[in-house]
């Protein structure tokens, strides 16, 4: 042969090879979504596979594992199921043994024939079921925390997780009022219950797909328990002979999210609900003795609430959460005693107790019946309650 035949069978065998080169593109089906199904089963949606030329597609199989590491297991292989090539928008259901209990982790390969070759193509990313975690200590919050459906995420994929929070009151999926977030973009979050009143709590994330689809965790349904408004301070209780009545002051709650008080007095059988006042600003109770009390002392303390909205069928009757109730504080009720011999009066009083720095001391005044002017007759300590 010669050089010049040479060269030219060279160049149209070099140009032949580049056209069989270029002629076929082979790539497998892409998972862009994964949802966990209620009962634990697992949906995946897909891009389809990329066979052009004169490569033909023979099948897919898809393959699983509950490690990220393998080993891997082939859920469906290529010649017990084959999809067409363009039909990927009905998700294919996955009975797995439980994806509510843990994640599981998938790729797909397709098999398919060339010119000169039967095989299988490389594998797709590695995707993966979310599984979302709950932990409480019954503070008012929860704390979540899932895995990520790619590390990275897909380029198809939306950078964030939206966090669905319901209550069972409500139907779930919730409604976009009792979303936690919408644009988390990690994969923990903290979810703040205070205010919210004891209940099942529900919780789901889902991350969206550019195609379309939404990948979806298992949902989680805990008890909570919520505490209650922090109890307000009293500053002070005293009492009134010209209008009969105890009174009881006291600074709000720190809780802006309490709506109210209860006041108690301490009876024979125990504290015992005096009064129900509304209102966060309302900072005074006044008593007039609606309850008996064991002594003339008459103990109250405070305690915070906030209504709970009940949507319980048939007959939704909002309730009270209440607080720890505060420390007793009491009235000082003065008992006097005049001896005629003596010309002595002996005045006594109830010690004073509970104030939050402590007692210092009381100072007595006395005043002649008609005068208008109270004078200091004495200044004595936290231990004296006579004089």
């Amino acid at each position: 042969m010669k050089i010049k035949h040479f060269i030219l069978f060279l160049f149209f065998a070099l140009l032949f090879s580049h056209k069989v080169a270029v002629s076929q593109t082979i790539s497998p089906m892409t998972i862009t979504c994964v949802k966990v199904e209620a009962n634990g089963d697992v949906s995946l949606n897909f891009e389809p596979a990329v066979v052009t030329g004169n490569a033909t597609f023979n099948g897919y199989e898809i393959h699983y594992s509950n490690n990220i590491n393998g080993p891997f297991t082939p859920y469906l292989d290529a010649n017990s199921s084959l999809l067409g090539v363009t039909s990927t928008s009905v998700p294919i259901p996955l009975t797995l043994p439980n994806a509510n209990s843990q994640p599981y982790y998938f790729f797909t390969v397709i098999k398919y024939t060339a010119v000169t070759t039967t095989g299988f193509t490389d594998t797709s990313d590695v995707v993966s079921s979310i599984f979302v975690q709950y932990s409480s200590v019954n503070d008012g919050y929860s704390n979540l925390s899932w895995n990520p459906v790619r590390t990275p995420l897909l380029i198809s994929s939306s950078s964030y997780y939206k966090v669905n929070r319901g209550f069972t009151e409500f139907n779930f999926p919730p409604s976009a009022p009792n979303s936690v977030s919408d644009s988390s973009s990690n994969i923990s979050v903290i979810d703040n219950l205070t205010g919210k009143c004891d209940d099942n709590v529900i919780y789901q994330i889902s991350i969206k797909d550019n195609s379309g689809c939404i990948s979806k965790s298992n949902t989680i349904t805990e008890t909570f328990t919520t505490p209650g408004a922090e109890p307000p301070i009293i500053s002070y209780a005293t009492y009134s002979d010209d209008y009969k009545k105890s009174r009881v002051v006291y600074s709000p709650s720190v809780s802006t999210f309490a709506t109210g008080y209860i006041a108690y007095k301490l009876s024979c059988t125990g504290p015992a609900i005096a009064d129900t006042i509304p209102g966060y600003n309302t900072t005074v109770y006044n008593d007039y003795d609606t309850i008996i009390a064991c002594n003339d002392c008459k103990d109250f303390r405070v305690a915070s609430f906030f209504v709970c909205q009940s949507f319980t069928a048939p007959n939704p009757i909002p309730f009270l959460k209440i607080g720890q109730p505060s420390i007793f504080n009491n009235i000082m009720k003065v008992t006097e005693s005049f001896n005629k011999c003596t010309y002595a009066a002996k005045i006594s009083w109830c010690p004073y107790k509970n104030w939050s720095y402590g007692l210092g001391g009381y100072k007595l005044w006395v005043s002649k019946v008609g005068e208008l002017t109270n004078n200091l007759v004495a200044t004595l300590d936290s231990n004296n309650t006579t004089y």
